[in-house]
């Protein structure tokens, strides 16, 4: 994977600093813990015994979607260590922008929750504000068959619900994140995050190349 996105130029930094709107603008991964969550072993997680036996017999070469180029779903893709990009589409529309696979997520403001949506890797996304800082999101009707990139699956039901604080005076965007799977998890699965703003980064392009296993 070659990944393009160049150093911000002055007149760049100038434009952030002039665009930025509180959730509004691109983020910098803040925080890398090593083997939490994205490539954590069953350890880490309060795993089911059919969550644990389907992991027995994952093969990391010929089960892993990323390897195909095919994006993460949800909530995997938030755990992705580049940059990301929030956008007022409209007065009830924030639509999420990934470097990563060049994710795209929807986030439906003061919507409800809609089971007769059709499933997707990144399911249906309702949001309100809590306070003009606070973004909180419940997803659901997800279709992605991991919680990881080493072969953890996820069930049916999986439901995420999220916070997303900006702090403007710090330049961090800090999430909070409360999983839960009854088929995967014995209970819900808590995760903190944290981006952090720097002026004029921009998310380039994603260069996946698919893996000799699956290019053959």
């Amino acid at each position: 994977v070659a990944l393009t996105a160049a150093a911000p130029t002055a007149e760049q930094i100038a434009e952030a600093e002039a665009t930025a709107d509180g959730l509004f603008r691109v983020w910098s991964w803040g925080r890398l813990e090593p083997g939490s969550w994205f490539f954590a072993d069953p350890d880490a997680f309060p795993l089911t015994e059919a969550a644990l036996e389907k992991f027995a017999t994952w093969n990391e070469y010929t089960e892993n979607p990323q390897l195909e180029c095919i994006p993460p779903g949800m909530p995997l893709t938030m755990g992705n260590p580049y940059p990301i990009e929030f956008v007022k589409q409209d007065e009830n529309t924030i639509v999420m922008h990934a470097h990563e696979f060049d994710v795209t997520r929807v986030i439906h403001l003061d919507a409800a929750p809609d089971p007769s949506v059709e499933e997707s890797i990144m399911g249906y996304s309702v949001g309100h504000w809590e306070d003009e800082n606070t973004l909180v999101v419940d997803t659901a009707n997800i279709n992605y068959p991991y919680f990881n990139r080493v072969g953890i699956s996820s069930g049916p039901d999986l439901t995420v619900h999220e916070r997303f604080i900006v702090d403007d005076k710090a330049g961090t965007l800090r999430y909070f994140t409360t999983i839960t799977d009854p088929w995967a998890l014995t209970e819900p699965y808590e995760k903190e995050l944290l981006w952090i703003w720097t002026p004029g980064q921009q998310l380039g392009s994603y260069d996946c190349e698919v893996s000799e296993v699956y290019a053959q």
